[in-house]
C-alpha cells in the first residue's frame, strides 16, 4: 500500500505588522475509501489564540485560527502521513448513459444522489457560457455512456489546452479559460466541470496533491511540488470517479485528496482577513515524499 510523507507550507511576509488576523483553510488530507490517514500536524507561528477544526458541509476537515499578536511573518505547515489504498486493475464499466444520469438525479432522493445533485448546478467560477456549452455537448451527448463521455472529454481538455502559469490567476473563471486556451490545474478542472454542468451533470472540485517525479539521477527537492487539483464525476452504481484533465489520466494511487466542493472557492488550502500588514508575499512549499513499506 503506497504511503507518502506530505508537507505544505504557507508563508506570510507583510510589510508592516499585522495587529490581529483570521484565517480558514483546507490543510488536512481527507479520510475516505481510497485513502486513510495515520498521522496529522498544523503548526501555525504565531500561536494562535483561537482555533477550531470542524467539519464543513461537503465532509471536508475545515480549519478557522485568529492572531491577536502583533506579527510581520506567518507561517502555516501542515504535515501529514497517509496511505493510498491500491486502485483495482482493468478500465472501469458502467453501461450508465449521459440521459440515464439526469434521470437518475431527477426521481432518485437518497441522500447520495441528492450530494451529486448539487454538483450538477453552475457556481461563480464553473459558468459556462455558450461556447463552452457548445463545445461540452460534443461530449456528453444523451445516449452516450456517461463515464466513457467523461473519460473522453478528460482527454480533449488535456489535448486542447496548453499548461501555461503565466496567463491565467486564482479569480480566473471556465469561460475565460476557454478563450484563452490555455491554463494551470484549477483552470481545467474548472472548465471540465462547466461542461458537466452545462449538461446538468454531477461532478465536484477536488483539490490535493500529485506525486511529481525528479529528472533521473537527480534528488527529490524539499518544497518543490504543488498543489493540485482535479474532477470527481458521479457515476451511479460506481460512485465518484476522479479523473485529472491536466494529465489526461483516471487518478489512481499517487493522487491524494484533500477536500472536495464545487470549485476552487469552496476549498481554498487558507485564505484570511488582517487587521494592518500593508503589501504581502506569499511563498508556498509542498512536499510530497513516497515511504518504504513500513516506515
Amino acid at each position: 500500500m503506497p504511503t507518502y510523507q506530505l508537507k505544505h507550507r504557507t508563508t506570510y511576509h507583510y510589510s508592516i505588522p499585522v495587529a490581529v488576523s483570521r484565517h480558514m483553510g483546507y490543510l488536512k488530507p481527507a479520510a475516505n475509501q481510497t485513502q486513510g490517514v495515520d498521522e496529522y500536524e498544523l503548526v501555525i507561528v504565531p500561536a494562535p489564540t483561537e482555533r477550531i477544526e470542524r467539519t464543513d458541509y461537503f465532509g471536508n476537515t475545515q480549519v478557522q485560527f485568529q492572531i491577536e499578536e502583533s506579527h510581520e511573518v506567518l507561517t502555516v505547515t501542515a504535515k501529514s502521513k497517509v496511505r493510498v489504498a491500491p486502485r483495482p486493475r482493468g478500465p472501469l464499466q458502467s453501461r450508465r448513459t449521459c440521459q440515464d444520469v439526469r434521470q437518475i438525479l431527477g426521481a432518485d432522493t437518497s441522500k447520495p444522489v441528492l450530494s451529486a445533485c448539487l454538483m450538477a448546478s453552475p457556481s461563480n467560477y464553473t459558468h459556462p457560457g455558450k461556447e463552452v456549452e457548445a463545445f461540452a455537448s460534443d461530449y456528453l451527448r444523451p445516449g452516450t455512456g456517461f463515464l466513457q463521455a467523461a473519460v473522453a472529454l478528460n482527454e480533449a481538455i488535456h489535448e486542447r489546452f496548453e499548461f501555461d502559469p503565466t496567463v491565467t490567476d486564482v479569480g480566473t473563471r471556465a469561460d475565460e479559460v476557454f478563450q484563452h486556451q490555455r491554463g494551470v490545474c484549477q483552470d481545467f478542472a474548472h472548465l471540465m466541470l462547466a461542461c458537466f454542468r452545462s449538461q446538468r451533470l454531477p461532478a465536484r472540485y477536488v483539490s490535493g496533491y500529485i506525486l511529481t517525479h525528479p529528472p533521473e539521477g537527480e534528488r527529490r527537492l524539499e518544497g518543490a511540488d504543488a498543489s493540485h487539483a482535479w474532477v470527481s464525476v458521479w457515476v451511479p452504481d460506481l460512485g465518484w470517479v476522479d479523473l485529472d484533465p491536466t494529465n489526461n489520466m483516471l487518478c489512481g494511487e499517487e493522487h491524494i485528496t484533500v477536500a472536495c466542493g464545487r470549485d476552487y472557492a469552496d476549498v481554498n488550502p487558507l485564505r484570511g482577513a488582517v487587521t494592518g500588514g500593508g503589501s504581502q508575499q506569499v511563498e508556498i512549499g509542498v512536499t510530497m515524499t513516497p515511504l518504504e513499506e513500513g516506515s
